[in-house]
């Protein structure tokens, strides 16, 4: 008989990339890929992975401009994926801490106390982390973006440290309150335009 199989989450996953006459068999420890954090539902018209958006704040400096209390502000947020990538950063909020399920999990060598000690300090440094958060602000002139970029917020616990306001780009202009520091632009705006 053929084993039966959990196509969404095996016990193990295994990977063979066949390239020409050699092939690379590896086991997978994610279970998923690991750009997905488990906040976003839907992309929008430029959907940006969140490994990227991360890898995006990390090259214009994100870390020590949220360190010094820098604001941040993406005029074209769409689901809001650069704002909670930077939240998620300036926090110290580790990817996809709200995951529910990794690979490794159904290993025979997992120590589930282990883990659980893990994601308990990695949930104290999300609470420490919260405490000393910038000012986080997206706009968009789309009210699905915004609506898209508040649930987003929502799902991963940030719906009450970022601000997301449908605007147009024109109407940009400054963050909303007094910013006294330096901050950040960065943006993705919708391809080919």
């Amino acid at each position: 008989m053929r084993p039966s199989v959990a196509v969404l989450r095996p016990d193990l996953q295994i990977n063979v990339h066949l390239r020409r006459n050699q092939a690379v068999v590896s086991i997978d420890l994610a279970g998923e890929s690991l750009h997905r954090r488990g906040y976003r539902q839907d992309g929008l018209e430029a959907p940006l992975k969140e490994n990227l958006a991360a890898a995006v704040l990390l090259r214009a400096g994100w870390p020590a401009i949220a360190e010094a209390g820098g604001p941040l502000l993406d005029p074209m947020c769409g689901s809001g994926t650069l704002v909670i990538e930077a939240a998620l950063m300036a926090a110290d909020i580790a990817p996809g801490l709200e995951r529910a399920y990794f690979g490794f999990q159904g290993w025979q060598q997992f120590e589930a106390q282990t883990w659980e000690g893990l994601l308990a300090e990695a949930r104290q440094r999300r609470a420490d982390g919260l405490a000393h958060l910038p000012v986080l602000v997206g706009y968009d002139a789309g009210v699905s973006s915004i609506k898209a970029a508040w649930a987003n917020a929502g799902r991963i616990g940030l719906q009450d440290r970022v601000h997301f306001e449908r605007r147009e780009l024109a109407a940009a202009g400054r963050f909303p309150g007094r910013q006294p520091r330096p901050g950040l632009v960065v943006v993705n705006p919708p391809y080919g335009e």
